[in-house]
């Protein structure tokens, strides 16, 4: 069974969010949700659009699933510690999700590259968080309801 999570480790965007419920939110919508399982993994979830605000794929448990119809243009790599989405004409990694010792010290930790419903682009790479031309990197967000309010 896989319940509701609030107590957590995650690096996203190369900041790390501890015990945040709501990792980002767009006006009043999470982007994320984190469950655990009853033997203590725990899973993200959250969608990957386009600039067209259209679904790529989407995270469930820490799997990526392509949207049917976009597997031509975009492949999945990884091993049994890390997945990662990757749009095949560019090389260019849209998401990626490390657990279990590849994300040491955290619990998981998450690169994504996806556009938000109004449009705007969110960058949350490796080592940094980029949304309007405003940088975010190395923040530790703890115990806060909302780590990051977008609009």
């Amino acid at each position: 069974m896989w319940l509701q999570e609030s107590k957590f480790n995650i690096r996203l965007g190369g900041n790390n969010y501890i015990d945040c419920p709501v990792l980002v939110q767009f006006q009043k919508t999470p982007l994320f949700s984190l469950v655990r399982s009853d033997d203590g993994y725990l899973a993200i979830n959250f969608e990957v659009y386009d600039a067209r605000r259209t679904k790529l794929a989407s995270v469930a448990r820490n799997n990526i699933y392509v949207v049917k119809g976009a597997t031509d243009a975009y492949a999945l790599d990884g091993d049994a510690d890390r997945v990662t989405l990757i749009e095949r004409a560019s090389g260019t990694m849209l998401a990626e999700v490390k657990k279990r010792a590849a994300a040491a010290p955290a619990e998981l930790e998450v690169t994504l590259s996806t556009y938000l419903p109004n449009g705007a682009r969110l960058e949350m790479g490796p080592d940094s968080t980029n949304l309007g031309g405003i940088i975010s990197r190395n923040n530790t967000i703890k115990g806060s309801a909302v780590g990051i309010q977008i609009g």
